[in-house]
Order: C-alpha cells, then structure tokens, then sequence
C-alpha cells in the first residue's frame, strides 16, 4: 500500500512541476481534475508583458464559462509571457491566445497564426488613436518642433501611447533619439513613461511634459463622459496630432488547432458581443468582430517598428 501511495503522488506531482516550470499561470476549470479525468481542455493564452501585475483570470471568468458552455469543453486561461507564445502555439500547448499588436507584431513567423477576431472597444471601435497634446498655450504648432522636447509616453509596452507614438513621430521626421530622455534609471536612455491619459495630462498640465500621448479613450473618458475629473480641463490642451488607430486585443489561433475548432471559437467570438454582452463587460469590450488584411496591415505597421526599451 505505502509503494502504491508513493507511486500515485510521484504521478500527481510530476504534471504539477512541468507546470510551475512552463512558466504560465492557468485559470479556469480543474488543473488536477483534467489529469486524472483524461479531459483535454481547450486553452487559450492571455499573454502579457507585465505577468506580476496582471491577474485577468477574474475578468475573463464570465467569457471562459460561455465559452464552456458552448464547446462543450473544459476551457482553461493561459498567463504567459511573449517569449513562450510561439513555442506554445506551435506545439498545440495552447490552441487560441489573446494578444496585443505589440506582441503580434513581435512574432517571428506571425504569419502561422491566423487573426481570427478582433476585440472592439465600449464604443464599438476596432481600433482608436491617441492623441499628442500640447498645453493650450504652448508655442509648439507642429510635431516637428517637439525635437529636443520632454514628451510624456504612456507604459513601454503599450500599442497605442508608445509603439504608434513612436511611428508617428518617425513618420514627422522626430526620432526617439531627438528627444528628451530622463535621469533615471539610466541618463540618457530612457524616454518618460507614465502610467496612463491622467498622469500624462498632469505632467503635460504642470509643465513637466512638453507633450504627450493620451489613448483616446482616456481622453474622453476625462473630458468627455459623465464621469469627468475635478483636477483637469480640456480646455487646458491642445491636440497637436493623432496616431494611427491601433486595436486592443487580437484572438489568434495555433497552427496546430483542428480547423473546426477553429471556426467553432471564432464563430463564438463574433457573436459574443450579441449573445454574451454581460461576459465582455469586465473586459471594457463590446463584441468581437473580423480583422481585414488591410487593416491588419495598418496596424502591424503602426507598431511594429521601433519599439522603446
């Protein structure tokens, strides 16, 4: 009896090592009960650049239940971080991902993953821009004259208030290299990123910033919902420019994945924002709807390029 307990939990703990060493956190159904049942859960990855500061499982919990329902499936979340994305779909290990175009863009061979949906915002936008702005009494009138500026960029990882931010000013002629960089944590190195649209405008309020980029949505979320804040005036900035419209979210699929699985998830997808409106509320989602090649062009080299580091 004492050998046949041994060998039972070497069994169990085996799968619980390869998981703590894949490096990726997994949310939704029973781990353990998968391994003993036989069941093969559907997984979807949810990959970020900032793993420790994340814990989406909560958010998605609503989604990853109707998705359950209707593949009739476990269906397991997947936190893993961009340099183990391809080496999971490639193998199967996770059969959809949910990404950023940043980290789309980032694939080596992106072209194996197929975009299958594209999220849309509250408003029912696929993508937005942000907005450069200016104090509303700054001398500067044009992009070109930030050289040498203080610009305030939201996280480095962000699409739209860094990756395209950074396109867009190349495309003005303004390199990463003409600007201001701060003291810390290296001179002369690093750009001023901030958190998000609020912090941006106080820094560009109180003369700390130059400019800076603020996503759209922040943006109106300060000045033009009901929810306005008291430390902040529109009428305080001036919007010098736009970005590019760069999406939130990406759904790509594994190369690996049985190809009417994938139109199952796909179809699904595009029709949550009908039939699941309730589960895309905590993600600030509307619905899901198809990414053109055109459009995914556009985006891919609205972020793709330069990258902050």
């Amino acid at each position: 009896m004492r050998m046949r307990h041994s060998s039972t939990v070497k069994s169990l703990a085996l799968p619980a090592i390869a998981l703590m060493l894949s490096g990726c956190h997994r949310g939704g159904g029973s781990f353990l009960l998968n391994v003993l049942t036989g069941t093969k859960p559907l997984s979807l990855a949810l990959v970020t650049e900032r793993p420790l500061q994340l814990n989406p499982f909560g958010r998605y919990e609503l989604l990853r239940q109707e998705l359950e329902n209707h593949v009739n499936q476990p269906v397991r979340i997947e936190l893993c971080v961009p340099f183990q994305l391809e080496f999971h779909l490639n193998n199967g290990f996770c059969q959809f991902a949910f990404v950023s175009p940043v980290i789309y863009a980032g694939l080596a061979d992106r072209e194996r993953f197929p975009v299958l949906a594209v999220a849309t915002d509250v408003r029912g936008r696929a993508a937005r821009p942000a907005f450069l702005v200016v104090r509303a009494d700054s001398a500067v009138q044009s992009v070109q004259e930030l050289r040498g500026a203080r610009v305030a960029f939201g996280p480095a990882d962000d699409g739209r208030t860094c990756a395209a931010a950074l396109e867009m000013l190349g495309r003005h002629g303004v390199s990463r290299d003409d600007l201001a960089k701060e003291l810390l944590p290296i001179p002369g190195l690093w750009l001023k990123h901030l958190s998000d649209g609020e912090a941006v405008a106080d820094s560009v309020r109180s003369g700390s910033s130059d400019a800076g980029f603020i996503d759209q949505a922040d943006w109106e979320r300060m000045f033009e919902s009901g929810d306005k804040t008291d430390a902040l005036s529109s009428d305080e900035f001036r919007i010098l420019a736009r970005t590019r419209p760069v999406p939130d979210v990406l759904l790509i699929a594994s190369p690996k994945t049985d190809p009417d699985r994938v139109e199952t998830v796909r179809a699904f997808m595009l029709a949550a924002g009908r039939r699941h409106a309730s589960a895309l509320k905590p993600l600030a989602q509307s619905g899901y709807e198809p990414a053109g090649d055109a459009s995914l062009a556009a985006w891919m080299e609205s972020v793709g390029g330069e990258r902050n580091k």
